[in-house]
């Protein structure tokens, strides 16, 4: 009877180590469910759709699929109402021409590469001068840098601003002329050791 039970218990423990072995090939995927639609990308996608107004997002969307342009390519620019599309430089003339006569609601696409990006910055920064007059904006510091490292390839402006307004957090990621726009308050410690009226550009 004991010689049964120990063939038993080495049967399970067998088992049991198969089991384990099998888990540990598969990385555990005999345990895991992908909820549909939570991939990296579309993590992605929807992250970037959520700058753009809630009525055009759909829109945003299926232009994106129709041309095959990445939804982290376009951007929505507040102050000139417009959309602006970042062209990598894989969509041909005709495609071009075809997105630069699209409206999407009310807003128009600007198509921009890299030199024109950069011909921009003194428009982009005298549109951003006029709003650090305005105090709603709580606009301390304007810095320009181009070519930021994240993807997108794109130029960004960071906005140290002293406190967050409805009218900053609505510039927050906004794209105005192929320049992101980037909302930042620092802590209260780091605010006291401010220079006032400091504006940098690269």
């Amino acid at each position: 009877m004991a010689q049964i039970v120990r063939e038993s218990n080495k049967a399970k423990l067998l088992i049991t180590c198969f089991l384990v072995f099998l888990l540990v090939l598969s990385g555990g995927c005999v345990f895991r469910s992908s909820p549909v639609n939570n991939t990296p990308e579309s993590n992605r996608t929807n992250y970037d759709l959520q700058f753009f107004p809630p009525e055009i997002r759909e829109d945003i969307l299926n232009h994106a699929k129709k041309y095959s342009v990445n939804v982290s390519y376009w951007g929505f620019d507040p102050l000139n109402n417009e959309i602006n599309l970042y062209d990598t430089g894989t969509l041909n003339d005709s495609v071009l021409k075809e997105l630069r006569q699209v409206k999407i609601g009310p807003y128009t696409i600007h198509v921009m590469n890299d030199t024109e990006i950069l011909h921009s910055q003194d428009d982009v920064y005298n549109q951003l001068s006029q709003l650090r007059k305005n105090p709603k904006y709580q606009i301390n510091q304007i810095s320009m840098a181009p070519y930021s490292l994240n993807p997108p390839t794109r130029s960004s402006v960071e906005l140290w601003c002293y406190d967050y307004t409805p009218e900053n957090k609505q510039l927050n990621y906004a794209v105005i002329k192929g320049w992101v726009i980037v909302v930042i308050v620092p802590s209260p410690m780091a605010k006291d050791n401010w220079t006032p009226d400091l504006v940098y550009r690269c």
